[in-house]
Parts: C-alpha cells; sequence; structure tokens
C-alpha cells in the first residue's frame, strides 16, 4: 500500500486546527504578521542595537565585490582566502544579490539586516510548507514559531556568516512547498517554480541543494501515485536552471572541485553504510540526534511528535527525519525543520486534552519559554567588529608590504575571518574557503592549534606555528595580557602597532 503524503482530517490533530481551505486569505495574512512580529525583535535586535555586523562575512563580502568588479561577469579567481587564494567555484546567487544590494547599501549594513529579513522569509515559507503537510494552519503557526526559536537554526542564519545560508533555506522552504502542490495538483506552472526554486537554491548552497534534493525523494515515495516523472522534472528543471554556473564552474576547474568541497560537511556514504550494522548505526546517529538543541523544549515535543506519527501511521515525518539523518550526517538544522513541525502537531494533540480556551494558553506558555531563552542568548551576543579593529587594518593595508603572511592569534572565528578582506593580507591559519583548494582539514587543525596556543597563552607555543609556517606578523589581541608579555621579552619580535584593543608584532629575526 502506498505510503500517502496527505495527513488525515485535521480535527484527528487537533480540535483547535483550522482546516486549509484555499491560499492566501486573511488567517493565512494574520498567521504570517503574527510570525513576523514575533520573530522580529529577536531577528532584527542586533541590526537596531549595532553599528557592526554579528557573525563574520569577510569572505562573501571579498566575493560580492570581485563580481561587481567583473561587471557581474563570474571571475575565475578569490585572492587571499584559501588561504592564499582559492577558485571562485563557490555557488554565487546569493553573492550577485549581495554584489547588486551593495551597489546601493553599505555592505556593513547588508550584512547586517539581510540574514535576518531572509530569516523571517524561511520562516513565512515553514508556515507554509507546515500547513501544507499537516493541513492545519494553527499547527503551522506553531511549527513556524518553533523553528524561529531553534538555537542550531539561528546560529547558521541569523548572524552575517548566514547571509547565504539564510537566503539558501529560504528557497529550499519556499521551493518543497511548491514541490508538494506540484506532486498534489500536477499543475505545470507549479512544477516550474519548484523546479526554478531548486536551481537558484543549488546556485546558492550546495548543501541545502542537497536538503532539498533528498527531500524531494521522500515526498515523491510519499506521494498517492508515487508521482516519480515528476519528481524527475522538477530535479532536471533545477539542474537546468543552474547550468550556467556548475557548467562554466566544471569547465574552468573540472568536476573534481565538487569532490573537494563534499568531504567537508560529514561523510555520507559512511553514515548510510552504518545501517547495515544497528550498533554502529546506533553508535553513530545517537550522539549527534541528542546533541540538537537537547537541552530545549523543542527537542522533546519534536521527538514526541514523531513517535505520535509513528503510531499513527503517518509515514511522511519519521520517514523524511530518518533520511536527513541517515544522508546528511552534518545537518542538524535540517533535522530541526523536520521536528519542528513532529513537534507542533504534539503540542497541538497534547492540548485537545484541556478543556476550552486554555488549550490556547497552553500552546502559549510552550512557545513562551524557548522563545524567552531565544531573546537572552541573542542579546548577549556581541559583534567580533569594532572601530580599532577597523584601524587595524587601516594600518595593516597601508604599512606592510602586499605579500606579507600574518598569523592572527584569536579563539574567535568572528574576529579572525574578518581579517583576510579587511587587512588585503594573507594569513597562514583560514579554514575560511580552504574547502575549495582541498586544503580544509590542515587550515581547520592549524586555526585551532593557535587557538589552543591563545587559551593557555604560550608564546613557545606560537613559536612553533612559527617554524612551520613563517608569517611575517602576528596580529594580538591585547585582552591576551600574559602573550603580550611575553613577546615585549622576545628578541625576535617588534612591537609595530597598538592601539586599545590590538598589537602587531613583526619577526625580525635574521
Amino acid at each position: 500500500m502506498a505510503l500517502e503524503l496527505k495527513s488525515t482530517a485535521v480535527s484527528q490533530l487537533s480540535k483547535t486546527s483550522v482546516e486549509r481551505t484555499s491560499f492566501p486569505n486573511r488567517i493565512d495574512a494574520l498567521a504570517i504578521a503574527a510570525i513576523v512580529l514575533l520573530a522580529g525583535p529577536v531577528y532584527l535586535y542586533h541590526a537596531v542595537v549595532h553599528a557592526w555586523p554579528m557573525g563574520f562575512a569577510g569572505l562573501y563580502s571579498l566575493m560580492a565585490e570581485l563580481i561587481a568588479a567583473n561587471s557581474y561577469a563570474l571571475p575565475f579567481y578569490v585572492p587571499y582566502y584559501g588561504p592564499g587564494g582559492m577558485p571562485f567555484a563557490y555557488p554565487p546567487f546569493a553573492l550577485y544579490v549581495m554584489a547588486a544590494t551593495t551597489e546601493i547599501v553599505p555592505t556593513f549594513t547588508y550584512l547586517s539586516l539581510a540574514p535576518p529579513l531572509f530569516s523571517m522569509l524561511s520562516l513565512v515559507a515553514m508556515y507554509l510548507l507546515a500547513s501544507s503537510i499537516t493541513r492545519s494552519r494553527f499547527t503551522a503557526l506553531v511549527a513556524a514559531l518553533l523553528l524561529a526559536t531553534s538555537g542550531v537554526v539561528l546560529g547558521n542564519h541569523l548572524f552575517a556568516d548566514g547571509s547565504v545560508r539564510a537566503l539558501a533555506f529560504a528557497l529550499t522552504l519556499l521551493g518543497l512547498w511548491s514541490t508538494l502542490h506540484a506532486l498534489e495538483k500536477r499543475q505545470p506552472i507549479i512544477l516550474a517554480a519548484a523546479a526554478f526554486l531548486f536551481g537558484l537554491t543549488i546556485a546558492t548552497h550546495l548543501m541545502y541543494a542537497m536538503f532539498f534534493g533528498l527531500s524531494l525523494v521522500v515526498f515523491v515515495l510519499c506521494s498517492i501515485r508515487k508521482r516519480i516523472v515528476w519528481g524527475v522534472l522538477i530535479a532536471a528543471g533545477g539542474a537546468i536552471v543552474a547550468a550556467p554556473w556548475w557548467l562554466t564552474v566544471s569547465t574552468r576547474y573540472g568536476v573534481e572541485v565538487f569532490s573537494v568541497i563534499s568531504t567537508t560537511h560529514g561523510d555520507s556514504m559512511e553514515s548510510i553504510l552504518s545501517i547495515l550494522d544497528p550498533s554502529v548505526f546506533l553508535n553513530a546517529q545517537l550522539p549527534r540526534i541528542m546533541s540538537v538543541d537537547n537541552a530545549s523544549l523543542g527537542y522533546a515535543v519534536s521527538l514526541l511528535g514523531l513517535i505520535f506519527c509513528l503510531f499513527t501511521r503517518r509515514w511522511l515525518l519519521p520517514l523524511w527525519f530518518f533520511a536527513i539523518v541517515l544522508v546528511m550526517p552534518d545537518g542538524q538544522r535540517f533535522w530541526v525543520t523536520v521536528g519542528a513541525i513532529a513537534g507542533a502537531i504534539a503540542i497541538i494533540q497534547l492540548s485537545t486534552s484541556i478543556p476550552g480556551r486554555l488549550n490556547y494558553a497552553f500552546v502559549a506558555v510552550l512557545l513562551l519559554l524557548p522563545y524567552q531563552s531565544t531573546w537572552a542568548a541573542t542579546v548577549s551576543a556581541q559583534p567580533g567588529l569594532s572601530q580599532s579593529y577597523l584601524d587595524l587594518a587601516v594600518w595593516m593595508r597601508e604599512e606592510t608590504p602586499q605579500n606579507t603572511r600574518y598569523l592572527f592569534l584569536s579563539t574567535d572565528q568572528s574576529e579572525a575571518e574578518w581579517s583576510a578582506y579587511l587587512f588585503r593580507r594573507v594569513p597562514i591559519a583560514a579554514p575560511w574557503g580552504a574547502e575549495w583548494t582541498g586544503q580544509y582539514g590542515l587550515q581547520y587543525s592549524m586555526f585551532a592549534y593557535q587557538a589552543d596556543c591563545v587559551r593557555v597563552q604560550s608564546l613557545n607555543c606560537v613559536e612553533r606555528i612559527y617554524q612551520q609556517a613563517k608569517p611575517d606578523y602576528l596580529v594580538v589581541p591585547r585582552l591576551f595580557s600574559a602573550l603580550s608579555l611575553q613577546l615585549q621579552n622576545a628578541p625576535s619580535w617588534t612591537l609595530r602597532f597598538a592601539n586599545e584593543d590590538y598589537a602587531v608584532w613583526e619577526s625580525v629575526r635574521g
């Protein structure tokens, strides 16, 4: 018997659910407005409070500048990152959006506003997708709000380093919503929309394209008549839409550039093969699942919802969740997306045991708890950029030779990643972009090693890095006072620049 995509009557989910009719209507508009109003204060907080973007996006900023400077033709090469240079093989759609927008607004303004705005668009898309799956607007609203408070989703999308991922996430969820309607209604215009959105996702971020493609397979398997042809048409259409990018990159750098990037987000084949041995599978996958939002209420209700779906023979969400865990071992943000829909079903089901209007209060309290913790975590975060950092960058650009190589000593990626873009010099420990050069493992290890040196504030540890990589300069945050004192007493280093937050030391050994 075919697995069914459609859920049973909404009354079986919740006595408070509102059955879907047409879209859009006044109820949808109110639900979307509620999502925006509730998420907006958290998502836009830093854009309003801070002059600098949160997170890091030096590589993205540089690539967007190169696109604009190249008259919007795809550049061949990205300097500095990699480190020392990398092929411009990154999916470029979000970078083209950034390049065009930053012709009008400053780069830092774009990086402050775009990620939260894209993130709120993804919540609207989540509402539409969950509404189509559950046939309940109220359940969909709860699912969107659960997703809005997920730490792993916010961590990947809300700040500057999420400017590409947040757009890819919104495109993916809108595309999956279109895919459901295409499989159900078999209307060519909806199929074309799903294929177009899949193509844009491919041209934005490959990991999200993988999630889209995997979800498409699951949706086809769970559709009433297993509409394989329609699924193939969506996949093929998406590949055609993205062809200008992947054909260009394959011609320039060879298809092996994609095999290099595929190794940086977990080993999918190893994860898939682990299912052959249940003990290996459980040992490999359970720690990953338990590590995702495991302190949150969202985790508990998501697990409860998946169990409820299994017992009530609603196969889509459990199968979808299991497929993501199996195929995408580094895909926690996608596990949480499916889990939010399952969690919403669990919350609505639990609310049916509460009489009268109190069930709405019950749902509100369950949503308020993660909202409060998300707000507290968001407010406590601070940007890695500052005026003293920009002053440091000006000195590095104006006072050091163009072939300078430096080591930025830091435990904070948000601080260190910006440096190559702002200094216009080559770092020696920089994993950003190294996935496209085949050096990601080496660069990640080197960055982690220097971070360990900083934590113990050991110049001897730093000297071991020097013996291996021979940087011309050390950039040292002045909060590491013990390390700074050791540098002052070291004859092989001399102070060249200092402000209230940073110091630059030059190697003066013969």
